[in-house]
């Protein structure tokens, strides 16, 4: 397993700078440590109309804020996303809600091939894949 070395603390993409596009993590192991009071934490904050792919994900998200919305790959996933081939091992654990190992919540997503084995810890609309 390939490893990228330094760790990501925060999320890429937000609700005013959304993620778009195709992203292939060639399999590689992406450590994150993400500790924040904002909401929309995982690897991709917010995404739409993307493609994400061959992702393993590690380390820790905690988050505290009032919307929610963790996961290891995703927070929120917009129209028109499909998440291929990841692995999530990171533990995720908030005090809100839409808490996952793959996406915290969606407005319409397509999973294939993709594993949580992370522990997750959340208040309402928790899940192994998707919250």
């Amino acid at each position: 397993m390939n490893h990228i070395n330094d760790p990501l603390t925060n999320a890429i993409g937000h609700s005013g700078a959304v993620f778009l596009g195709h992203f292939d993590g060639n399999n590689f192991s992406i450590r994150l440590e993400i500790n924040t009071s904002n909401s929309l934490q995982a690897l991709f904050g917010y995404v739409s109309n993307s493609i994400i792919k061959n992702i393993i994900i590690t380390g820790s998200v905690k988050t505290t804020g009032i919307i929610g919305n963790a996961a290891g790959i995703i927070g929120y996933a917009g129209s028109n996303v499909s998440i291929i081939n990841c692995i999530n091992f990171a533990s995720i654990e908030s005090t809100t809600n839409y808490i996952a190992g793959i996406v915290g919540s969606s407005n319409g997503v397509y999973i294939s091939n993709c594993i949580n084995l992370g522990t997750i810890k959340g208040v309402q609309h928790v899940g192994g894949i998707i919250g």
